[in-house]
């Protein structure tokens, strides 16, 4: 009845990708046919393509840190006892954050540089494509504090496995 917000955050991660996924496949098929079938290239869709894969790079990594997809090091948490192993995934969880802080704030600053930039066969501002790198960071961010402050019995919670 009630979905938590990290289960609407997921959600809206997934039906984004899905979503960026259909644009990519759309752009490259039209490409295809376009330079194949009727001998007439589009000079759209190879950026439109490029942009969407740029977006869903950010979105998917998100979808990953929510997962546990991302590669762990997890050498060092093997060897320890069970609250320790806990109180250092939760270490690695605060240097995820600060990690993806300085990329939300760095983000940030790149969006109105780029905003002076058009692609050239879209015409689009860049500051739509380097916005990606704020949005991905910021949902990174927010399933990361979802992970922290998971309870400690919970699947999934902030260690590495």
């Amino acid at each position: 009845m009630k979905k938590s917000v990290a289960g609407r955050l997921a959600s809206f991660e997934n039906a984004l990708s899905v979503l960026i996924v259909c644009v990519i496949c759309f752009a490259v098929f039209a490409q295809v046919l376009s330079r194949f079938i009727f001998k007439v290239p589009l000079s759209w869709t190879e950026e439109l393509s490029r942009f969407a894969l740029i977006w869903l790079t950010f979105i998917a990594a998100s979808v990953a840190l929510r997962e546990g997809g991302h590669f762990v090091v997890d050498v060092v948490s093997h060897g320890l006892p069970p609250k320790t192993r806990n109180y250092y995934g939760k270490l690695i969880l605060l240097v995820e954050l600060v990690f993806l802080a300085v990329l939300f704030y760095a983000g940030l600053g790149l969006v109105p540089v780029a905003h002076m930039q058009e692609s050239a066969a879209l015409n689009l501002h860049m500051s739509y494509v380097y916005l990606s790198i704020p949005c991905g960071a910021a949902l990174m961010i927010l399933n990361t504090l979802f992970k922290l402050f998971e309870k400690p019995g919970a699947e999934g919670r902030g260690e590495p496995s």
